[in-house]
């Protein structure tokens, strides 16, 4: 069944009101951090045929100062903070649209630049941008996470409860990212990709083939990253699959180096990744 991606989409509704949450266990929903909203997508979502993807929605797109705010918040929206804990029953209709819309702009308001500044260097590779402008001749690109809950570090968590978020929101990620209207999927990080292909692979009509990849070392860097470019052949059509090692939440632990230095070594690699993406390395 084929759905449609609109702001007022119920499918999007559905996904935002988060009430198939009520059939998981208290332990995973005990792991979504208290007064935030879920995160579907970041930007143009309705129009976007460029998508990148990540894991799930940082800590750092809910700041506790209200002047600084990215996001909803269910504080904002006058709903409890542990929603997801004890409630999934109190958003209304109303209230799930109005997060929806905020998602839709969200790089019109407020976006966390320090992550997406440098996947939107990635995005460049394929001609598009999250950033648009009515001038611009770029394409419209947006961003969607593997589960849109902001919770603890992915990592930290029970391999268990991790499995349980992607079986969770597996059915919405495969009828966002097969629509042929998408026509270029860039994933940022090897945890990403792991999941990403983990959940594609899920599905036996799904396949994903290796068409070239490369290694480069920036000077200042400990290890090499990997560029990957594939296809994924979703059986009615295929996307350009396009996918780095080390994306924007790659950390970095060299204490020789300082911030400035890390900032542009990362800076680096994905100006290395946006060539390979564009067929220029």
């Amino acid at each position: 069944m084929e759905h449609e991606f609109k702001v007022d989409s119920p499918i999007v509704i559905d996904r935002i009101l988060s009430r198939n949450l009520g059939k998981c266990s208290e332990q995973l929903r005990n792991e979504i951090l208290p007064d935030t909203t879920p995160v579907p997508f970041f930007g143009d979502f309705e129009n976007a045929t460029i998508v990148s993807v990540g894991i799930n929605p940082s800590s750092e797109e809910f700041p506790k100062e209200g002047s600084d705010r990215r996001l909803s918040h269910l504080s904002d929206l006058d709903l409890p903070l542990d929603y997801y804990q004890k409630g999934l029953n109190s958003m209304t209709y109303a209230q799930a649209l109005s997060v929806s819309k905020s998602l839709l702009t969200y790089f019109e308001t407020n976006p966390y630049r320090d992550w997406f500044d440098l996947a939107e260097i990635a995005v460049n590779g394929v001609n598009g941008s999250y950033y648009m402008s009515e001038a611009s001749k770029q394409k419209v690109s947006c961003h969607f996470d593997v589960f849109p809950w902001a919770t603890k570090r992915f990592t930290s968590l029970e391999k268990k409860i991790q499995d349980n978020f992607i079986q969770e929101n597996l059915d919405f990620f495969i009828n966002f990212l097969s629509q042929k209207s998408i026509s270029d999927i860039i994933v940022l990080g090897r945890q990403a990709y792991k999941l990403f292909s983990k959940i594609l692979l899920k599905e036996n009509t799904v396949k994903i083939e290796l068409m070239s990849k490369a290694e480069i070392s920036v000077i200042g860097d400990i290890s090499k990253t990997e560029f990957k470019r594939e296809y994924i052949d979703f059986n009615s059509h295929k996307v350009r699959l396009y996918s780095t090692s080390k994306g924007p939440s790659y950390p970095l632990r060299v204490k020789r180096l300082s911030k400035r230095e890390k900032d542009r070594i990362k800076t680096e690699i994905h100006m290395n990744f946006s060539n390979f993406i564009n067929n220029r390395q």
